[in-house]
């Protein structure tokens, strides 16, 4: 084996434990937070001086000639000015590896902007004895660093030395928090597959249990408008600027029919959802006609059901992420997942023919769909996912959450840790 062929692979060898010593590095990082015991303390300020150490894959020509070179850096570039905003900085490093069969080094030194990742200075080759211009760019290619603890992504170009240039990746060698405080992604994506219609029959179907979820359907709206606020409306002046959505508001209140004789008031609606929803399952339980005592204690345990499907696989997990920019935002996924557990549920704990069955998986189904319509509308309203959320009157009935210690036990199950006090 020549000593230039020792050199590449020791080069490469060397390239690859960085890789790997940084990945591991990045991964094994943990701190408890200050809830668990963990201490609480400032991130302060970044370092003026950020030293570095890495390794570039090189494209060297001269003249007609072209040679594949692996180099190894280190370096550290200095801050000019506060290192947040990132205005100015100098920067020097080494470099040392083979290029083709011999042995390749030289220095460089730099001005770069580090907010725009871009830089520029001279490139001095010991072997070739040359100065030449340098453009440099590092790129971190996504929150955290390319492969975590702050790695950046080094391309270095050379266009008067016949367009040389170089890929590699630098690492820096001490820092706080490198790669740590910023979360990896500024969004979080949720699960759009769809899940499996359920299209009844016309013998299927009943016209009661019809009405009764076209009246639920309007039920539903107004639980979702009653219960949202009136963050989407702009104007100057705030009070003309909500009049309409007031107005709307008023307007319902006001309105009285047989089911609402003092009025369709937020408490009303709400309390009328869940009767239309006991309703529906009845309906869709016995086929559209009357059903017997046994019949609606039996609809009513089906409707606790599909209320808990709803709460714990729709409701909490899509509000547990409000604040966060979502990515294929919908509820399919969390919807088809409810299903499941409300279908296995009725199963389990019902004894039910084959037409009850799909009658009442298709009077949830359509439920879930009004209820992604209404979340659809918001998202439109608000022009922006953060801020949407789903009613948990959806689920909960007034009684469910009337005292203190019944809120106590939403709170914790929605944030999904116990009150310690």
């Amino acid at each position: 084996m020549s000593i230039a062929t020792f050199g590449c692979r020791m080069t490469t060898g060397a390239a690859l434990f960085l890789l790997f010593a940084v990945s591991a590095f990045a991964s094994t990082i943990t701190d408890k937070p200050p809830s668990q015991g963990g201490y609480t303390y400032s991130l302060g300020l970044p370092s003026l001086y950020k030293p570095f150490a890495g390794f570039e894959m090189q494209s060297y020509r001269t003249g007609d000639l072209g040679e594949l070179g692996g180099l190894l850096n280190l370096g550290v570039n200095k801050d000019l000015g506060n290192p947040i905003v990132g205005a100015a900085a100098l920067g020097v490093e080494a470099y040392g590896g083979y290029r083709g069969q011999a042995y390749d080094g030289g220095l460089r030194s730099s001005f770069s902007i580090p907010s725009l990742l871009l830089g520029a200075g001279v490139d001095y080759n010991i072997k070739d004895d040359t100065f030449d211009f340098l453009m440099r760019l590092d790129v971190t290619g996504r929150r955290g660093g390319v492969f975590g603890a702050g790695t950046t992504l080094a391309i270095r170009y050379l266009p008067t030395r016949e367009n040389t240039f170089s890929v590699g990746v630098n690492v820096p060698l001490w820092g706080k928090h490198l790669g740590e405080s910023r979360a990896r992604r500024d969004h979080v994506v949720l699960d759009d597959r769809q899940p499996k219609r359920m299209e009844l029959d016309a013998n299927e179907h009943s016209e009661a249990c019809l009405a009764a979820l076209e009246d639920l359907h309007d039920r539903v709206h107004w639980v979702f408008r009653f219960t949202q606020p009136f963050a989407e409306v702009r104007g100057g002046d705030a009070q003309k600027a909500i009049q309409p959505d007031v107005a709307e508001i008023a307007e319902r209140i006001a309105s009285r029919d047989d089911d609402s004789p003092d009025g369709h008031t937020a408490r009303a609606d709400i309390q009328a959802y869940h009767e239309g929803l006991e309703r529906a399952f009845a309906l869709a339980l016995v086929n559209g006609r009357a059903p017997d005592e046994q019949e609606v204690a039996q609809a009513r345990k089906i409707t606790l059901l599909a209320r808990e499907a709803l709460l714990e696989d729709v409701l909490l997990p899509y509000n547990r992420l409000i604040g966060q920019h979502k990515k294929n935002d919908s509820l399919c996924g969390l919807i088809a997942v409810a299903q499941a557990r409300f279908g296995r549920e009725v199963l389990r704990d019902t004894d039910l023919d084959r037409r009850a069955s799909r009658e009442l998986w298709f009077v949830f189904q359509t439920v879930c769909d009004y209820i992604e319509e209404e979340r659809k509308l918001a998202h439109e309203r608000f022009e922006d996912s953060r801020l949407v959320w789903l009613p948990l009157q959806l689920a909960l009935t007034e009684a469910q959450h009337d005292s203190q210690a019944e809120l106590d036990a939403i709170i914790a199950r929605a944030v999904e840790q116990p009150f310690t006090r």
